[in-house]
């Protein structure tokens, strides 16, 4: 980096153009970026992960509630299913008495043989009603009808056999007593279908004799006993097409009903509304309401909790460090707690760092007054008693002159020194005017080499300074010159005081060899102090090269 470059960085920390780190070298200031995630945003985080873990056990005893639904609504089924075929069993018992009774007969094995109707309408007709039974068939061997009968009613014909003949062969060929169902258009039939047999053929090991095939309608009456006996809804449906249930306590269930050869002919539908079901339902539902009510109840009062007592009071410390008012702690520290003990301890924090920035300022004050005053002074004063020394035998009067003016300064940095010590404003600046102070500067400088001093003052805007504005311009005076002659080389110096505007203006300007011959160190604090004196003028600190040559030190101060 360049010298006028690191000038201009010296000179104004606003409207330097080096990079950060280099700045960072110069002033000495730590630039940090907090990557620390924000307390909100891990907060919200916390949130989200409570209301996750809540509705995951919402979900997992939801879950375990439809399981144990399930279970009941399968137990439901089987015993429902049981229950239907126990049924299904006792209403056809009738149907199965009349011809496995009257099949193994006596008088039905003669009644086959030589058929009579009487014997028929007293022992077949009559029983009919009595069985519940639409129709009646006695066949010989060779499936042909000895006699059919429909009841006791002579005015309705008795019913066409219900089989096709290659049906009915094929169960004569079994020789086995058999149940199925039948179809006729509009109606589906029961049918019982058992041997003629000697009354002694108790086994039923005998060759049939004949057949005996009774019939029951299965119609609306038939389905609404079994409804009524079962508490359900019973329907016939077509074969394997059984109807879905649209109610969680519905059940559903379906038998087939099988022709002679055991193919389906239809369904029988039974639809169960569980009162059970239903109530287990209702109270599974209040359950997990109510649990989901307390878990959400729980959770908004514990992040509520956590928010008021935690989260809020963290930020409010993490508001007070970023912004340094500790006005916002006062209700925190009341706290007994951890919370009330950081933010003493934060409060405790700032009061050191006030404390600790206080002394540093008083260091760099201290140290920038020692520069810019004393130690200017006093290396003068060292060149002026040499120059005095050179002169003494030529010009005694001139050397004593030197050597009074000296002193005289010397006496000066010592007040200086002990009023700095004591915490007072130099005593020199109070009884001196403005004009006067740089005019002592001017003399003091004289012993360091020959030039000549041009003063440009409005005293009246002298006499405007605060004892503060006086100290700073006077050591920015003093330093400028001191550059001058020391490292600038010049022979002449014109220092300006005025008003230009609405704000005052201080002018350093010198012949000598100018910025870039200059022989001043880079490193030195005389540009750093001459800056920082401007800022606190409030000001704004420039160096220029002047129109002939040399340097111009212009300090631009508000009215």
């Amino acid at each position: 980096m360049c010298k006028r470059t690191w000038m201009r960085c010296a000179l104004s920390a606003e409207k330097c153009d080096c990079p950060a780190g280099v700045r960072e070298r110069r002033w000495g200031v730590r630039i940090s970026t907090d990557a620390r995630s924000s307390l909100s945003v891990k907060f919200a985080v916390l949130v989200a992960a409570i209301f996750g873990v809540i509705l995951v056990t919402l979900l997992l005893v939801q879950r375990t509630q439809r399981r144990s639904l399930a279970e009941l609504l399968e137990s439901e089924t089987r015993e429902r299913s049981n229950m239907m075929s126990r049924v299904i069993e006792l209403t056809g018992r009738p149907l199965q008495d009349f011809t496995y009774d009257y099949g193994q007969w006596d008088d039905m094995l003669a009644f086959v043989r030589a058929p009579q109707r009487e014997w028929a309408a007293i022992n077949i007709d009559a029983s009919l009603k009595n069985f519940d039974l639409s129709a009646v068939w006695v066949l010989r061997v060779d499936g042909t009808i000895v006699y059919a009968s429909a009841g006791e009613n002579k005015d309705v014909p008795p019913p066409p056999f219900p089989l096709a003949p290659s049906q009915l062969q094929a169960l004569l060929e079994a020789g086995k007593a058999k149940e199925f169902f039948v179809g006729t258009p509009g109606a589906l039939f029961e049918i019982c279908m058992a041997p003629v047999l000697p009354s002694n053929d108790t086994a039923r090991t005998g060759k049939a004799q004949g057949w005996l095939v009774a019939a029951r309608p299965w119609g609306e009456e038939q389905l609404q006993l079994l409804g009524d006996v079962l508490q359900c809804k019973a329907s016939l449906a077509p074969p394997n097409r059984q109807p879905k249930s649209t109610q969680p306590n519905e059940i559903v269930l379906s038998i087939p009903l099988r022709g002679p050869v055991g193919e389906p002919l239809a369904d029988l539908v039974y639809t169960i509304s569980s009162a059970e079901l239903e109530i287990v339902g209702r109270v599974q539902a209040i359950e997990f309401g109510l649990m989901a009510a307390a878990l959400l109840t729980a959770s908004i009062a514990a992040v509520a909790f956590v928010y008021r007592m935690i989260v809020a009071p963290l930020r409010t410390v993490g508001k007070s460090m970023e912004t340094g008012d500790t006005a916002t702690l006062h209700g925190l520290m009341n706290r007994s707690d951890e919370i009330g003990h950081v933010a003493q301890a934060v409060k405790h924090s700032f009061e050191q760092r006030d404390e600790l920035q206080s002394l540093m300022e008083q260091r760099i004050r201290l140290g920038r007054e020692l520069h810019d005053g004393v130690i200017q002074t006093v290396f003068a004063a060292g060149m002026s008693l040499a120059g005095a020394r050179a002169t003494l035998r030529q010009n005694p009067d001139v050397a004593e002159q030197i050597i009074e003016d000296t002193r005289n300064e010397l006496n000066a940095t010592i007040r200086t020194l002990r009023d700095f010590i004591n915490g007072l404003e130099p005593e020199p600046l109070q009884r001196r005017t403005f004009r006067e102070s740089v005019q002592s500067i001017a003399s003091l400088m004289q012993g360091v080499r020959d030039f000549e001093m041009r003063l440009e003052i409005d005293d009246e805007v002298g006499a405007a300074l605060t004892a503060s504005q006086r100290l700073h311009l006077l050591q920015i005076t003093r330093e400028a010159v001191s550059n001058s002659v020391r490292h600038g080389r010049a022979n002449r110096v014109k220092v300006k005081l005025a008003k230009e505007g609405t704000g005052r203006v201080l002018e350093v300007v010198d012949d000598g060899v100018g910025i870039g011959a200059s022989s001043s160190p880079a490193g030195g604090r005389g540009l750093l102090n001459l800056a920082a004196r401007a800022r606190e003028l409030g000001g704004e600190l420039r160096m220029n090269a002047g129109e002939g040559g040399g340097v111009c030190v212009r300090v631009e101060m508000p009215g």
